[in-house]
């Protein structure tokens, strides 16, 4: 991520946004922005290869959110940019396990899931899942 020059020094944020957690609750620390000040004092900020997890408790509503502005001597904020992420990867996608009955297996036409824990198709063809008895069992009515 680049954020291009600006004067004076902009206030930045990056990373994981969300609105049910109260904002960002995973992003690139100082430490981890890499810092440019130019003759004309305007300064630029990037980062590279910064690693965001994404797992079962990342709420749903999260996007990844980077805002650039500027913070007033009077602690007032003006946006001068936000750059908001709708990838469909963020998004939950993919089929809940099956629920069973006793002694019913699931045979799924993948092993891929989401991070949520939800079955993905691998490829262009659907996502299909085959019930069966355990070993040993039979279907009712079934000889």
């Amino acid at each position: 991520m680049t954020v291009y020059a600006v004067y004076p020094e902009p206030t930045v944020h990056s990373g994981l946004y969300s609105a049910d957690r109260g904002g960002f609750f995973d992003q690139v620390t100082p430490l981890e922005w890499h810092k440019i000040v130019y003759d004309n004092q305007s300064v630029a900020y990037s980062y590279y290869e910064k690693v965001f997890q994404i797992d079962a408790d990342t709420p749903l509503d999260t996007v990844f959110l980077t805002t650039v502005g500027v913070t007033k001597s009077d602690n007032n904020y003006i946006s001068l940019e936000t750059k908001r992420s709708y990838d469909q990867t963020w998004q939950e996608r993919g089929c809940a396990p099956l629920r069973t009955q006793e002694y019913q297996v699931v045979h799924y036409s993948t092993d891929r899931t989401t991070c949520r824990g939800k079955r993905m198709p691998t490829g262009p063809d659907p996502l299909t899942a085959k019930v069966t008895c355990e070993e040993g069992y039979r279907a009712e009515g079934s000889h």
